[in-house]
């Protein structure tokens, strides 16, 4: 594989990271919500704006798009 593709799928990983991240610290409340009882988390006492489907959906992104930039990052060199 060229490194011009490996370079643009690193960049959508971490487009893709970066934004879920942004996107689940700009929806703390409904991160709360979703692991409340978990790791001392507290629910807010505003209603989540988000399902706990969604607030998953953007974890498993996240981690998902940090794992293949390392991934890529130590199979290219």
């Amino acid at each position: 594989m060229s490194i011009t593709y490996i370079s643009i799928i690193a960049a959508i990983g971490f487009v893709a990271a970066l934004s879920a991240g942004i996107w689940l610290f700009l929806h703390l409340t409904s991160v709360a919500s979703a692991f409340a009882g978990n790791a001392d988390l507290v629910e807010a006492r505003k209603r989540p704006r988000h399902s706990k489907a969604k607030v998953l959906a953007s974890v498993i992104i996240m981690i998902a798009g940090a794992v293949g930039c390392v991934v890529l990052a130590l199979t290219s060199m």
